[in-house]
């Protein structure tokens, strides 16, 4: 299932249930107090803005835009991030940076789509983010041994059950 996909079947949810529950809506816009740190978290911070836009609107573009604009400057080359403004060779990129990056950016596009604003913009950032994904991909896919396991390195050894996010 893609993500294209994925994103219908929560927007059909949300329909049939008479759309996304204030208190969440409420609860999501409390979260802006929390400023994130300059690193991976900013993408925890757009991915709630764009949630919030994406449920009613009320996503801030100012904060979602910086946010992209934030986490493209970690891009280090070859399909790698670093996570904030040092790098660090970890299962971050896999299981948080790619997979959120495009998630935001999938989500921008439909919201574009809904207000019938142009897309190119987005589609061409959601693209590039792609193109990114897929080569890092192929370095996480080699760091699988023979057995199916991946080596323990970095500051996320215990994250390596996430690592196949980008796969």
């Amino acid at each position: 299932m893609n993500r294209t996909e994925k994103a219908a079947i929560v927007k059909n949810f949300a329909g049939k249930t008479g759309g996304v529950p204030f208190v969440v809506i409420t609860e999501f816009r409390g979260l802006r107090r929390v400023t994130p740190f300059d690193s991976n978290w900013l993408l925890f911070a757009g991915m709630t803005e764009s949630f919030l836009d994406w449920a009613d609107g009320s996503g801030d573009q100012y904060r979602i835009s910086t946010i992209l604009n934030r986490v493209e400057s970690f891009y280090v080359g070859d399909g790698w991030y670093s996570d904030g403004p040092k790098f660090h060779m970890d299962y971050y990129n896999s299981w948080v940076i790619h997979s959120m990056l495009v998630d935001v950016l999938a989500t921008q596009k439909i919201v574009a789509e809904r207000k019938k604003q142009n897309t190119k913009a987005i589609q061409d950032r959601y693209d590039q983010a792609l193109k990114r994904m897929r080569r890092y991909a192929e370095f996480d896919e080699r760091m699988i041994s023979p057995e199916g396991t991946f080596p323990a390195f970095g500051r996320s050894a215990t994250y390596r059950t996430a690592a196949f996010q980008a796969l």
